[in-house]
């Protein structure tokens, strides 16, 4: 959304610094535009990826951070370039008297360059705990996102593994290497998967299946998920109709 929205540039004081008038005056020619659409020679001709980049870093990390760089490497130089930095990259030097001294930044392969801090524009949502950093909406939902991985995960596994619930094969029979292999294929074979679900099973050599039951925990993973992402959707402030969903009288 932030991505592709139209954005504009208004003028709120003039030249004097007195306010121009009642209400902000939108200019529509600026070289400011200009940069806004064409932020680099990399993130052409809308930009659009440049503020999507900055926009997803900005709401699950809690900072979106812009590399500045202008024509003459200088702070009074007319910035010519914009370049989304990861905020993970970025470690700030505090400084005694003017508060922030600069950044250093972190390649991939942990080379470190540092860099003066009027190059790193910080958008961010202000961390009470170190006013340096930001914090994200995430980091208040982090345990509901967690356990919405792990449960997702035992889903798909369930369904990779059996779609059945899991149990013990045994036989009051030793088996060999070769024979265990052989028989733990064919039992994968006939009943591992979705499409064998309900297949009759035939099991030689004295050999016995012992199904293991769901728990309560297991059926309730649904329910567990549904209110999970109302925990994460709560902590950005939207609402369900906000995204278009609905609950009918009954439900309620």
């Amino acid at each position: 959304d932030v991505a592709k929205q139209p954005w504009q540039l208004e003028q709120q004081r003039d030249r004097r610094g007195t306010v121009a008038g009642a209400a902000p005056r939108v200019v529509t020619e600026h070289a400011f535009l200009d940069l806004w659409e064409r932020p680099n020679p990399w993130m052409t001709p809308t930009g659009r990826s440049f503020r999507a980049l900055t926009g997803l870093w900005l709401e699950l990390l809690g900072e979106g951070c812009i590399h500045v760089v202008t024509h003459n490497g200088r702070p009074t130089g007319q910035p010519v370039e914009l370049w989304p930095v990861r905020p993970d990259r970025l470690i700030p030097q505090p400084h005694p008297e003017t508060w922030l001294d600069g950044w250093i930044h972190v390649d991939h392969e942990g080379h470190r360059t540092p860099l003066d801090a009027w190059k790193i524009v910080q958008v961010k949502y202000t961390d009470p705990s170190n006013p340096y950093r930001g914090l994200s909406p995430l980091r208040s939902a982090l345990t509901e996102v967690q356990s919405n991985e792990l449960a997702a995960k035992w889903q798909r596994n369930f369904f990779y593994n059996s779609a059945l619930p899991g149990g013990i094969l045994s036989t009051d029979e030793r088996l060999t290497p070769g024979e265990f292999r052989e028989w733990l294929e064919r039992w994968n074979n006939q009943h591992q998967g979705a499409d064998n679900v309900g297949r009759t099973s035939l099991i030689d050599a004295g050999g016995k299946f012992t199904a293991q039951q769901f728990s309560i925990a297991d059926m309730m993973l649904t329910d567990l998920i549904r209110s999970n992402a109302d925990s994460v959707r709560e902590s950005w402030g939207i609402s369900k109709t906000m995204l278009g969903q609905a609950e009918s009288e009954t439900n309620r």
